[in-house]
């Protein structure tokens, strides 16, 4: 049987991964996209999220921001302390007149 072993690609029921492999399993650095918009980008062990890593889910209007997780993961499960965070960007252009 031909395992994937090294950096590689694949897409299963519609979920994108893209990183490294060890013996068919992901394994390392990778970022796995799913059908629903949600992508991680991090660390990988024996198949699953572990490690350190970012999870973005996608906005739910056009006029919200992606939700971001970012932290230690083991098993598929995120285990730092740190909440669930909007993260907004706002540009201010103000002149000021000293006079």
């Amino acid at each position: 049987m031909d395992t994937k072993h090294g950096k590689g690609k694949s897409c299963i029921n519609g979920t994108i991964y893209e990183g490294d492999y060890k013996h068919g399993k992901r394994e390392g650095k990778g970022k796995l996209i799913a059908l629903s918009g949600n992508i991680y980008d991090g660390e990988f062990k024996n198949d699953r999220k572990d490690g350190k890593g970012k999870l973005i889910y996608p906005p739910l209007s056009p006029e919200d921001m992606p939700r971001i997780l970012e932290g230690s993961w083991a098993k598929d499960k995120f285990v730092t302390e740190r909440p669930l965070t909007s993260v907004s960007v706002n540009v201010i252009s103000q002149t000021l007149n000293l006079e």
